[in-house]
């Protein structure tokens, strides 16, 4: 039962009843409006920020790993990168990968896409 308001006291009622947004497939209602372009290691950081510059919409996602990395800090920063790239107010994701990457940038895309993005 919805908790009541105590007396005397007047509580507005939502007069919004639609939004632009979008139905999940997992229930809940979502805004996606933001679409990433993220550098792949610290070496890419000039050419996603210069990418998502001339792009209107886009927001470049810098940062400085993805080289370097070994067991668990390697596998955490792609645990980061794919939860960024799934996450529900992301509607698109750039991966700017220099090659140097220390992961499979390639692992990265077929996990965001495996997710519907």
């Amino acid at each position: 039962m919805r908790p009541q308001p105590a007396e005397g006291l007047h509580v507005p009622t939502p007069s919004m009843t639609t939004f632009m947004g979008f139905a999940r497939n997992s229930g809940p209602a979502g805004i996606r409006n933001h679409v990433l372009v993220i550098a792949g290691e610290l070496s890419a950081n000039p050419w996603a920020s210069e990418t998502s510059a001339r792009v209107e919409g886009c927001w470049a996602l810098t940062h400085k790993h993805g080289m370097g990395n070994a067991g668990p800090d390697r596998e955490l920063f792609f645990r980061i990168l794919s939860n960024i790239t799934t996450h529900p107010n992301v509607a698109g994701t750039v991966l700017v990968a220099s090659g140097d990457e220390d992961y499979d940038p390639h692992d990265l895309a077929r996990h965001t896409a495996a997710a519907g993005r």
